[in-house]
């Protein structure tokens, strides 16, 4: 699937909003100004609780898909599933430093959920939140 790109070969997005999970304010701003500068309505939530009561409304305003190392978004209770059970619909993104956590790799790894490594650059993030929404 070909996806629109910018002149240097960056992908935009599509208008999709996207809920951005960072306990880092200077990682924060900055991501949230890239995605924006991509065509993004971001969302941002410091921690996974906050996020997690955004996402319990009964119409999320977003498309989950960015979110620190944790599962718990991708990992939440849903009608009719049990409550460890992922929730497919939601498209995730990893963003995580610690690379050397082996159970952070883990996790990742046997999640199969994409993964961005920390410190990233504008074209690796724009490439991987599409990679995240289109599920490739």
């Amino acid at each position: 699937m070909q996806f629109e790109a910018s002149e240097d070969e960056t992908p935009l997005g599509r208008y999709e909003s996207i809920l951005l999970v960072e306990d880092d304010d200077a990682v924060r701003a900055v991501t949230q100004n890239i995605l924006h500068s991509l065509g993004y309505e971001v969302h941002i939530e410091p921690g996974g609780a906050e996020a997690l009561t955004l996402c319990s409304a009964t119409t999320p305003p977003f498309r989950p898909v960015a979110h620190r190392h944790r599962h718990a978004l991708h990992r939440r209770p849903r009608a009719g599933r049990a409550p460890q059970s992922p929730a497919p619909e939601l498209k995730v993104l990893f963003m995580s430093g610690y690379v050397d956590d082996p159970v952070i790799l883990q996790a990742v790894q046997d999640s199969h959920i994409p993964f961005l490594e920390k410190p990233f650059n504008r074209t690796t993030l724009a490439k991987k939140v599409r990679e995240a929404l289109e599920n490739r």
